[in-house]
């Protein structure tokens, strides 16, 4: 049973889009990189291409699925991102008020 939740969360979204952005995410490619021991550095989920920060948040079939439904469960046009800076560019140019554009950010984040 939870008894705590914080009202913040630790880490704020522009640590996460440095972390994104310099690829230090914890992908399968980066912890064999770095030494670690894993069985394998292909993605578990669809098993087509190893699992970088570019497969794991817009190339995995997973992936694209939550992102189209997110954009149809915000009403906004689907969008096919390449990289994180494509993201990035589009999600800056969506004309929202602060709070939703603050929702929406938590969400596909």
């Amino acid at each position: 049973m939870v008894e705590f939740i914080p009202t913040r969360c630790n880490v704020s979204y522009a640590t996460r889009f440095s972390r994104l952005d310099l690829d230090c995410l914890p992908t399968r490619v980066n912890l064999v990189r770095r030494g670690v021991h894993v069985e394998s550095s292909i993605c578990p989920i669809c098993s087509s291409c190893e699992e970088d920060v570019h497969h794991t948040l817009f190339c995995c079939d997973l992936a694209r699925l939550i992102l189209r439904r997110i954009c149809r469960w915000w009403d906004l046009d689907i969008q096919d991102w390449c990289s994180f800076q494509e993201w990035l560019s589009w999600f800056q140019s969506i004309r929202l008020p602060f709070m939703v554009k603050f929702l929406l950010e938590g969400s596909l984040l």
